[in-house]
């Protein structure tokens, strides 16, 4: 009995040596594939952040030049809110994320058929603002020659709130 116990492990030597690396394989992949799955869950949560605070942020700015009867661009405000929020190096997200990856863009509207017909205006002093904000997704690690995937927000301001339009 105890010969035909040492013959079997005689025969089983190295099993744990692979058994253990061929595990270790499957925790490495498993390890990134979470890290790679919580930095874009971060990505798209910060870009939905930044859309919020850049859209609240822009409406507040907007009254001060109608109030002080200056002109101003509405483009500016948002464009200028896009940036103070990525640009800021104090941030938690400073080192995360490439600043040339996002881009915004507002299309007018002079009325809600206007808008769910798709007739954008010209003109920046029309009452609804379609703000889109687009970033481009590079995963961490390239498994694949995919493209980088976009991850895009869009809402729509009523900007008659706002203190102008009509």
């Amino acid at each position: 009995m105890v010969k035909e116990v040492a013959k079997k492990r005689a025969l089983q030597k190295g099993v744990i040596a692979i058994e253990v690396s061929l595990c270790f394989l499957i925790l490495v992949f498993t390890t990134f594939f979470i890290f790679e799955v919580c930095y874009q869950i971060f990505i798209t949560t910060l870009t939905e952040h930044a859309l919020r605070e850049t859209v609240r942020e822009a409406k507040q700015n907007i009254l001060e030049p109608i109030q002080k009867g200056e002109p101003y661009n509405e483009n500016n405000l948002f464009h200028d809110s896009i940036k103070k929020i990525f640009l800021d190096e104090s941030s938690l997200w400073h080192f995360m994320i490439d600043k040339n990856n996002y881009d915004i863009q507002i299309d007018y509207f002079y009325s809600y058929p206007d808008f769910i017909n798709d007739y954008q205006s010209q003109n920046l002093s029309s009452p609804l603002a379609e703000v889109t904000l687009t970033y481009q997704y590079q995963p961490m690690l390239s498994l694949s020659e995919s493209s980088p995937s976009s991850i895009m927000r869009t809402v729509v301001v009523n900007l008659a709130d706002s203190g102008r339009g009509k």
